[in-house]
């Protein structure tokens, strides 16, 4: 039977790697000529220069209403920007740049015969994540078994921004699968970080997130299910909205990575610029979504929201620094609280939060990720001939160990290392993996169900311990525990993902405000066992309510917190080496769901504040 399977994988390898051949010629080939055809008809040198200047998508709009440069002249500026720079950071996975001129020239055609935008976005470039579907081209999601399978159709998202008069030109890398946070398969190889090559640009959607960063579009539109736009804005230095699911429209994509519908992925955009955000934001809901989309709430933007909270002279501010998971590092510490300074110095009230039951979401949500109705798990079924030669993360080689082999490891956690947690996350493994198999139909379906449950039971528990802080606005707290780190650091850093992990369990509009400050060789973590149980550069521990009783040194009775240590361990050795100072750190700025607008305000707030701070 091993035999068997063994000979299956190795001639699937065989033919997906054929595939791949085939896929590169192809993508190689459209380049041919390429940079050629963009400089036809390329508009005068002042012309591109006042276009690659602007710095708002709205101003960029205007200058083509005004008849300042055409659509068919920006988007040739851009292609040919983010061509350039794409030799240096390798951030394009397929590019349709000749389809978006030529529906550029149409778009001026129009304009000139009715005198009118065609949208709020007439011809703005815009980058695509490798995760949403464009009619005639593949959506690969970095990985060979999506290769050579054309969309029929535009995801929903991408109907809207073509609505609103947006041009989308290209798609970017991804991790592969979308399971972690790095850029890089063996697909398209690595992205490199426009702000510093030596760190990762963060994942998933780092591709698009480099590409905005290094100047190859004002905006791009990524997706985010644990993190995956939030923690490649941060590495990038860039603002980003993942909104809460439902608000905006989903990608159509091949989602057979994660359980989407018990953790569901959203699209939001990025830029190097607040005000693009907003714009976007409220573009694509003027199109009423809705209305074609079923799966969309039927919510426009709300001015008066966003309005009242710019103008507020007294909002509640909640933050904190300790999820009970792991301690964020000191970087990651100073952003939130300078962030919470400034929105103090402007005469709001700023109080500590303590996320409720936080090892108890990581677990739930572990659950969630990996389980799946159909057996054996959908990574196993759909994958299998794909990650031969892949930089597989520990997550699959242990979805692919046998049971036995599963619960040694875990065992091991438990028993000698101290750590229940990574043990039970071990054990979880084993929902959607080989034993699925054994586990067919409605037993499997009962599980989920029993899952869907505990999740609701958490986001009523939170919803609680907000509504116990008296008319809180608004959450910050860091984007990752761990400031960025070189590519290929993920398994080090997993466990500072939590900060971001909890508001996909929880489904809670987030916003993120870049350069809040910035790592410094003086962040070095003395003692990391004390720091990470509890007591270095920290007061003396407390009993939260809601999280597992503490001992007298720290840390969580029953969690050494591996994954923790080994986290600051890769943070001070790369420290030592000079890697990832200066690099940007931001924070979240967390809101109740369907309270985008007033995420977006207290950004605005925060971006005005901080700009005051460094105007001193």
């Amino acid at each position: 039977m091993f035999l068997i399977d063994g000979l299956k994988r190795i001639y699937s390898y065989f033919v997906a790697d054929s595939v791949k051949t085939h896929k590169i010629s192809l993508i190689k080939a459209s380049y041919n000529n390429l940079e050629q055809k963009i400089l036809s008809n390329y508009p005068p040198e002042k012309v591109a220069v006042a276009i690659l200047h602007t710095q708002y998508a709205q101003e960029l709009v205007t200058g083509i209403a005004e008849r300042r440069w055409s659509a068919e002249d920006v988007m040739r500026v851009y292609c040919l920007q983010s061509l350039r720079l794409h030799r240096e950071y390798n951030f394009i996975s397929e590019q349709f740049m000749e389809d978006a001129i030529l529906l550029a020239i149409t778009l001026d055609a129009k304009f000139r015969s009715t005198g009118r935008l065609v949208g709020p976005l007439h011809g703005l470039p815009i980058a695509l994540k490798d995760d949403m579907d464009v009619k005639g081209y593949d959506t690969t999601l970095g990985c060979k078994c999506g290769c050579l399978q054309p969309k029929h159709l535009d995801a929903p998202i991408v109907e809207c921004l073509r609505t609103a008069g947006a041009i989308p030109f290209c798609k970017t890398n991804v991790s592969w699968h979308l399971l972690s946070a790095e850029c890089t398969n063996t697909l398209f190889g690595q992205t490199l970080n426009p702000l510093d090559t030596k760190t990762s640009p963060g994942g998933s959607s780092g591709g698009v997130s480099a590409l905005v960063a290094a100047g190859g579009a004002l905006v791009g539109i990524g997706s985010d299910a644990v993190g995956g736009l939030r923690v490649p804005a941060q590495h990038c230095g860039l603002y980003c909205l993942k909104p809460t699911s439902s608000r905006l429209p989903p990608g159509t994509t091949n989602n057979n990575t994660l359980s989407w519908d018990t953790i569901p992925r959203v699209f939001g955009p990025v830029s190097r610029s607040l005000p693009n955000i907003v714009t976007i934001f409220r573009s694509l809901l003027l199109t009423h979504p809705w209305r074609t989309d079923p799966s969309v709430v039927p919510i426009s933007f709300d001015h008066a929201l966003y309005t009242s909270t710019l103008e507020s002279r007294r909002l509640k501010i909640g933050w904190y620094t300790n999820d009970g998971f792991l301690r964020a590092l000191p970087p990651a510490c100073r952003a939130v609280h300078t962030a919470v300074t400034a929105l103090e110095k402007q005469g709001h009230e700023v109080v500590e939060f303590h996320p409720p039951k936080t090892i108890q979401a990581v677990l739930l949500l572990t659950k969630l990720l990996v389980m799946d109705l159909d057996s054996p798990c959908t990574f196993l079924r759909e994958f299998q001939q794909d990650d031969l030669g892949e930089p597989i993360v520990p997550l699959m080689l242990l979805m692919r160990a046998p049971m036995l082999v599963r619960a040694l490891v875990a065992t091991f956690f438990e028993r000698i290392m101290d750590d229940t947690v990574v043990g039970q996350m071990i054990r979880t493994l084993g929902l959607g993996g080989t034993t699925a198999r054994f586990r067919k139909g409605p037993k499997a379906a009962a599980e989920l169900v029993q899952l869907q449950k505990e999740k609701e039971e958490y986001q009523r528990l939170f919803a609680e311990a907000w509504n116990e802080m008296d008319g809180m606005d608004v959450l910050i707290c860091p984007v990752h525990a761990i400031p960025p780190l070189p590519s290929v650091s993920f398994p080090y850093t997993s466990a500072g993902t939590s900060y971001s992990m909890l508001y996909g369990l929880l489904d809670y509009p987030v916003g993120v405000v870049p350069n809040v400050t910035a790592v410094t060789a003086a962040d070095r973590v003395h003692d990391t066992l004390m720091y990470v149980h509890g007591q270095e550069g920290a007061p003396p521990p407390v009993n939260i309510p809601g999280q597992p009783a503490v001992q007298s040194h720290g840390h969580h009775k029953g969690c050494f917190n591996f994954l923790g240590i080994l986290g600051v361990e890769e943070f001070n050795s790369r420290l030592a080496e000079g890697v990832g100072t200066e690099a940007s750190v931001a924070v979240q700025v967390v809101g109740r769901r369907f309270e985008e607008e007033k995420v977006l305000a207290v950004m605005e707030l925060l971006r005005n504040g901080l700009e005051k701070k460094n105007s001193y």
